[in-house]
């Protein structure tokens, strides 16, 4: 029995959902991060701290980006084909 999905189909989708995850990432982190400097660095913090708050704070809103990127990619990519594919092989045993 062949394989429902490629070892290239896998790193197709892991390799966008990397990108995406990186690129999502930083630009959601950096938004946050200047947000929250602003805020912070307004109010008087040390900027020892607003670092370390900043990118605590990044990394905590970068997770759930991460799980939702990784939910389109898989669903949208992963288990269409699988299936898709299933569906073709009942219908193929049916003739």
């Amino acid at each position: 029995m062949a394989k429902l999905v490629k070892e290239s189909e896998y790193f197709i989708v892991w390799f966008l959902f990397w990108l995406s995850s990186v690129i999502g990432g930083f630009v959601v982190g950096a938004v946050a991060g200047f947000v929250l400097g602003l805020i912070l660095g307004m109010s008087g913090v040390d900027i020892q701290t607003i670092k370390i708050v900043c990118a605590i704070s990044g990394f905590i809103i970068g997770v759930p980006l991460s799980y939702f990127l990784f939910r389109i990619f898989v669903g949208q990519m992963i288990v269409k084909k699988v299936e898709a594919r299933i569906s073709s092989m009942e219908i193929q045993q049916g003739e």
